[in-house]
């Protein structure tokens, strides 16, 4: 069976898309096209279960669930047993849409009925989950989706993507282009300050703080049993403050709410053990409805899509004799936020967890909001514009090498890359972006570098590989490397299914060969 996910999901988790094309047929046999796919991972909270799953990427899989709330309190819940989702009578979208395949193995042997003509709690091993019926004013409609044609969508992989015309900007998408272009402001260290994108003068949102409390009080039940976690999640949380992109207003009880004035984001923890500097990020919800339905996600402008094609970028970083790579560190964060628009970049969290929880407002670009990714790649777009004459060749270099907080370029001499390198590090300097994880097929070019801004996986001594573009690069080979699961392959009995989520890892750079 097929897994979905929706776009602002995989937008607020960080994850790639790859192309994948899938024609997916629906209730009534309406079928519809999908283009892309992900690669990523479900884990529990309440146990030691998690398994990588493909998902196909979706606009929206269904309208909120349940269509309408309801109290629970008839059907007296043992307060004993862990919910899968506390808050399950209270409509709210759906992010993500496992297929049968996984959903059978979640299933635990424990059911208990609740009363009679109620519904029943199935234990999982996300926690327990309630199915059945309840009386509400409106009818509750489920639907299925299947896949229309599995062979189809597997040779659909083989298939090189097609080079894609320039598109014309959307009405909304060239709001948020002006709205950029008229409200953003240098201050006088040359940092960026940005506005907000609403759609409308002032968004439409109700109160947020009580939904952004009961998940704060979910998030402290799951940090209590990962203490590691725990830890990571509170140094991620105390660094924003240090470093000044988030702000201490005092307890929660004394903060002068103002509904419709301000948001309070709710936020959750994304692992990444692969990652050499952040084993934890703190990933702010924009998506959670206020007391209206509204949420601060559907007030924003998305923006366009402004960066340069993932494999372009990669075919000109073979040309160049001395290749090297850097990551703009915190990206997001290095760009304000007009403090008259930072009452809606509030979250909840206690800092002592004797205490009671502090209201903390943020102060730059939102990892989580559906206007930062635009506004980010934007403001460094700005950046080439301002300043293409001090930076001329840098300026160049990141409008068209740069994809989000990578930097992928080069030159034929080790003369030429020091001297652009020493460019491209002026230009993100005068806008107060730093630069780190710095890369190169050249020890040479490194030893320019100070050790802190290196690589960590290059000062082991051995032949590492790291991330470009989300493929696997070794510098001192300077070749593309490719890793396939063995497990998978070498199954007795292996279904399509694994076959082709076992293609799709490595699809992207057989595309870039075959260009």
């Amino acid at each position: 069976m097929v897994n979905f996910i929706t776009e602002d999901c995989i937008q607020r988790l960080g994850l790639k898309k790859i192309k994948g094309n899938a024609q997916v047929t629906g209730v009534c046999g309406n079928t519809s096209s999908i283009q892309y796919k992900v690669q990523t991972v479900i884990r529990s909270t309440t146990s030691s279960f998690e398994t990588e799953i493909e998902c196909l990427v979706t606009k929206r899989i269904t309208a909120n669930l349940p269509i309408e709330g309801f109290d629970t309190r008839f059907l007296m819940i043992p307060n004993n047993l862990d919910l899968a989702d506390p808050f399950f009578n209270v409509p709210d979208r759906i992010d993500v849409l496992i297929g049968a395949d996984v959903y059978m193995r979640i299933l635990e042997t424990r059911r208990v009925p609740l009363l009679q003509g109620s519904p029943i709690m199935q234990e999982t091993l996300f926690g327990w989950v309630i199915g059945g019926k309840v009386e509400v004013e409106k009818p509750l409609v489920s639907a299925f989706v299947s896949n229309d044609d599995l062979d189809r969508l597997l040779r659909s992989f083989w298939q090189s993507e097609d080079s894609e015309t320039e598109s014309t900007l959307t009405t909304q998408e060239e709001q948020a282009e002006q709205h950029f272009i008229k409200t953003h402001r240098r201050q006088r260290d040359g940092r960026y300050i940005v506005e907000l994108p609403f759609k409308k003068g002032c968004p439409d949102l109700g109160d947020s703080r009580q939904m952004a409390h009961k998940r704060l009080q979910a998030l402290d039940r799951r940090l209590m049993k990962n203490w590691t976690l725990a830890t990571d999640y509170e140094d991620f949380v105390n660094e924003y403050v240090n470093l000044g992109h988030m702000v201490d207003l005092g307890p929660m009880e004394q903060y002068e709410a103002s509904s419709g004035q301000d948001y309070f984001l709710p936020h959750h923890a994304v692992e990444k053990p692969d990652s050499s500097t952040t084993k934890c990020r703190v990933v702010f919800d924009g998506s959670a409805p206020s007391s209206n339905g509204k949420s601060l996600n559907d007030n924003l402008l998305v923006g366009p899509i402004i960066q340069p094609k993932l494999n372009e970028i990669a075919m000109r970083f073979r040309v160049p004799k001395i290749a090297f790579t850097t990551d703009v560190s915190k990206m997001y964060r290095q760009v304000k936020i007009s403090p008259n628009h930072q009452p809606y970049q509030q979250i909840l969290w206690t800092p002592n967890k004797t205490s009671e929880p502090h209201v903390y407002r943020l102060t730059t670009v939102t990892y989580g909001l559906a206007s930062a990714p635009f506004q980010a790649v934007r403001t460094v777009k700005q950046l080439c514009i301002d300043e293409a004459t001090r930076f001329p060749d840098a300026a160049k270099v990141v409008a068209k090498d740069s994809y989000i907080d990578d930097v992928l370029t080069g030159a034929d001499t080790l003369e030429q890359a020091i001297q652009l390198k020493d460019e491209i590090i002026g230009l993100f300097d005068s806008g107060k972006f730093e630069l780190h994880k710095w890369c190169s097929n050249s020890k040479q070019f490194l030893q320019t570098l100070p050790q802190d801004k290196i690589e960590k996986k290059l000062l082991v001594g051995e032949k590492q590989s790291v991330k470009a573009l989300g493929i696997l690069w070794k510098p001192e080979e300077d070749v593309f490397e490719l890793n396939v699961d063995p497990i998978v392959i070498c199954k007795v009995e292996t279904t399509k299914r694994e076959i082709l989520s076992s293609i799709s890892r490595f699809l992207t750079p057989l595309v870039w060969q075959d260009r």
